[in-house]
């Protein structure tokens, strides 16, 4: 006998695979990596022209780096658009009831909804990964070794992790509502505050403390940029972007020639489990911006009476 989870997931894979919604956004996250590559490969022969020869990244960890502000813009996204209307759709289309007929219980059915959801967004950044690599590999003659193999593999699973938490928050409205466009518009109104608005609160409180930073030959533009840094981070806590961006910048920075010394910076942990351990709070924070909205959303559509 099918597992009835599984069966859901099976399905919800597939209705995604030929939906435009998905390949919508698989295409953005494409189109952003070569945009970057093409950049950099312009850099590169300029740097080549000038004998510049200054390397501090290897070219698919620089890439990386440089689209995890925009990962953190289109990952969020892909959620959405898979959890605004996972339960609320089923609602308005009829089909809840139909699919509750069957031997199917309300636990099977959001649990199986989820894991489909999770399979298309790894099916979706994985795919936009290789080809990744594949366009650094042919236009920059990016080398791939086991080390950075590895913390590709964790950065993308992190880049699921921040997918996925945007997805149980936007399952939550689903779940609660019953029209799709008021959880599209709430699911929406949470990714713009934790994007956009508590990033700006966080610099003009910035600014409001500390002042317009000085001139960056002073001695005290450092000491500004640090004091910055710390007030915005705590700031910037409850959101889960912040903590994608915190622990997938470091999972690469640890391959970059850098140190310390005439910096002010702290030291950049090395190994991937350096890193881990250096940033486990943002670990856990990633963990339950996606396990407490699914336990809510959880709680709140098989207690409901309604279908």
């Amino acid at each position: 006998m099918t597992n009835p989870v599984a069966a859901i997931a099976e399905k919800e894979f597939g209705d995604a695979v030929r939906s435009k919604r998905l390949w919508g956004m698989t295409l953005i996250l494409v189109a952003l990596f070569a945009l970057m590559v093409f950049s950099l490969s312009i850099q590169a022969t300029i740097q080549s022209d000038t004998s510049q020869q200054i390397t501090i990244l290897d070219p698919l960890s620089k890439i990386l780096i440089s689209l995890s502000s925009s990962m953190g813009f289109v990952a969020p996204l892909l959620g959405l658009s898979l959890g605004y209307d996972a339960i609320s759709g089923e609602r308005e289309k009829g089909t809840m009831k139909l699919l509750l007929v069957r031997p199917v219980f309300r636990d099977q059915l959001i649990n199986g909804k989820a894991l489909g959801a999770l399979i298309t967004i790894s099916f979706s950044l994985g795919l936009s990964g290789l080809i990744l690599i594949g366009l650094s590999s042919a236009s920059l003659g990016a080398t791939l070794d086991p080390d950075i193999i590895l913390r590709l593999i964790i950065y993308l699973l992190l880049s699921v992790l921040l997918s996925m938490s945007y997805y149980s928050i936007s399952l939550v409205f689903s779940a609660k509502f019953e029209i799709s466009s008021r959880s599209l518009l709430l699911s929406i109104a949470v990714w713009a505050l934790f994007t956009f608005v508590i990033p700006l609160i966080a610099f003009l409180f910035v600014l409001s403390v500390l002042g317009p930073p000085p001139p960056p030959q002073s001695g005290e533009f450092k000491e500004w940029i640090m004091k910055s840094s710390e007030i915005q981070s705590i700031i910037n806590f409850i959101t889960p972007n912040h903590h994608f961006s915190k622990v997938a910048d470091s999972i690469l920075l640890a391959r970059a020639a850098i140190t310390s010394q005439g910096l002010g910076l702290p030291e950049i942990p090395e190994t991937i489990a350096e890193v881990i351990t250096y940033n486990w709070a943002s670990v856990i924070m990633l963990i339950l911006f996606f396990a407490v909205p699914y336990l809510i959303s959880y709680a709140i559509f098989v207690s409901a009476e309604s279908l």
